[in-house]
């Protein structure tokens, strides 16, 4: 029932800084839409995951942030 009456999950996937870069812009972005979202007020939540550039890695990567959350979220959003 709890579940039932949840505010929603969305969990925000970005990446890393590579090459030469101090950050990588769609950190920036996945932040700010969790902190928008944080209040739960809008009738979702965000959850941000940290991926690394590597193919290979980002996967498992996401696997993991799935795997670490509490409940299985209704969408989730890759931004690159």
């Amino acid at each position: 029932l709890s579940s039932a009456l949840a505010t929603p999950l969305v969990l925000v996937t970005y990446f890393d800084a590579f090459g030469r870069a101090k950050f990588n812009n769609s950190q920036r972005v996945a932040e700010a839409l969790v902190q928008r979202f944080a209040s739960g007020e809008k009738g979702i939540r965000l959850k941000a995951c940290g991926l690394n550039t590597v193919f290979d890695r980002a996967y498992v990567q996401t696997q993991d942030c799935l795997k670490g959350l509490s409940e299985t979220p209704i969408m989730v959003i890759g931004l690159g």
